[in-house]
C-alpha cells in the first residue's frame, strides 16, 4: 500500500499530522495541526486523512488573502 501524507500511525490509532506554512504560523498560533482520526482502519483514515488535507490546503490558502481566524475556530474547521 501507498504512502499517505500526514497520517502517522501511533500504536493502532490513525493520527492526522500537518505542518501549518510558515508565513502563516503567527496567524495560527502554532507551527502544526495534529489530531487523531479515530480509527484503527487504514482505509477509512486514508479517506479522513485526505478529506482534512483538502480542506486545511484551501483553508490555508484563503487564511493568506485575509486577516486570520483564531486557534478556536482552526480547531473547530478540524
Amino acid at each position: 500500500m501507498g504512502i499517505t501524507p500526514h497520517l502517522v500511525l501511533r500504536g493502532t490509532t490513525y493520527y492526522f499530522r500537518m505542518a501549518v506554512p510558515r508565513h502563516l504560523v503567527k496567524k495560527v498560533g502554532r507551527a502544526e495541526v495534529s489530531t487523531s482520526l479515530r480509527t484503527v482502519h487504514r482505509k477509512e483514515a486514508t479517506l479522513r486523512c485526505r478529506y482534512l488535507s483538502n480542506s486545511l490546503d484551501v483553508y490555508f490558502q484563503g487564511l493568506g488573502m485575509q486577516d486570520g481566524p483564531s486557534i478556536e475556530d482552526i480547531d473547530a474547521e478540524i
